[in-house]
């Protein structure tokens, strides 16, 4: 697995935990706690999978800023349209 696929994983990963924080109703530091806990999570299996010798700065930055991008827009719609 190359660095491409971690980043579209990353971004799935963001729409999923969005959507499950929403539809859970899961608002505020909470919300913000489970994608955080997500993301590094993701890190720690990713270090694991990546065939790549990849620096570990490189890992977890790849997709980071996708990932909480899409993530807080996607909790942000949902917060205003089911709350």
């Amino acid at each position: 697995m190359n660095l491409k696929y971690v980043y579209w994983i990353r971004f799935g990963l963001a729409l999923t935990i969005a959507l499950l924080s929403g539809l859970l109703k899961i608002w505020g530091f909470g919300g913000l706690l489970l994608a955080i806990l997500v993301y590094v999570l993701t890190q720690y299996a990713f270090r694991r999978i990546v065939d790549e010798k990849v620096d570990s700065k490189k890992l977890l930055l790849e997709g980071m800023g996708t990932y909480f991008l899409v993530w807080l827009a996607t909790w942000t719609i949902l917060y205003n349209f089911l709350k």
